[in-house]
């Protein structure tokens, strides 16, 4: 598949680097492709302009810090339609203490509505770029969390996390984002001020006999 991940950030260089050894094109969008940091990347995957690099893509993954996602996306909106959109994103306040927006709408929806010609997708938001390069842990699958509305592109997001390694739960609406961003702040919250560190994930236990009745 060919994939265009609009950012060269650790999110965005990890999950390239890990789908080119899953065998999938893999082309970043970046301001200066030019630019010597981006060198290593020139190893698996084609660095070029955001435009050009969504234009040939099927999957198209945002991987920005969201003061930098409207324009991000405004400025591909016409060269986005008909493409999935994967939104890495999370609507994080600079001081942590929680996110900016939500409740009442996320930073999914605000994507869509940039878009709205494209079917975004929010997944890969809950977790650190460290789980997203080796999701087993202790010899169990971290889980992550994804939302769309519609089948079809969720079932392509959720083989592209399935690939990498995870146990993937799929919310049916993107509307359920709203509870998606909400969660990537308990993991940062407890990574960044609770001393947990980077090297952990959320996981799902599935009893295998039945439980007590009450």
């Amino acid at each position: 598949m060919k994939v265009a991940i609009i950012g060269a950030g650790k999110v965005g260089t990890t999950l390239g680097q890990r789908w080119s050894q899953c065998g999938h094109t893999i082309a970043y969008g970046v301001r200066d492709p030019a630019d010597s940091k981006h060198q290593a990347l020139h190893q698996y995957a084609k660095v070029t302009h955001s435009l050009e690099a969504v234009e040939s893509a099927e999957v198209v993954v945002l991987a920005v810090q969201w003061p930098s996602a409207q324009s991000a996306v405004e400025e591909l909106t016409d060269a986005l339609t008909g493409k999935i959109l994967i939104d890495c994103t999370n609507p994080v306040k600079g001081d942590l203490s929680g996110v900016s927006i939500g409740q009442t709408t996320s930073a999914a929806e605000q994507i869509q509505s940039w878009a709205p010609h494209c079917t975004v997708v929010k997944a890969f938001n809950q977790i650190g770029f460290n789980i997203m390069a080796d999701p087993l842990l202790e010899d169990r699958k971290a889980v992550l969390f994804l939302a769309g509305d519609i089948a079809s592109a969720n079932s392509i997001v959720e083989s592209l996390a399935s690939e990498l390694g995870f146990e993937v739960v799929v919310m049916p609406s993107l509307s359920d984002a709203r509870l998606l961003e909400p969660l990537a702040m308990i993991w940062i919250s407890m990574a960044y001020k609770l001393g947990y560190g980077r090297e952990f994930a959320f996981s799902m236990i599935h009893r295998t006999t039945q439980g007590g009745t009450l």
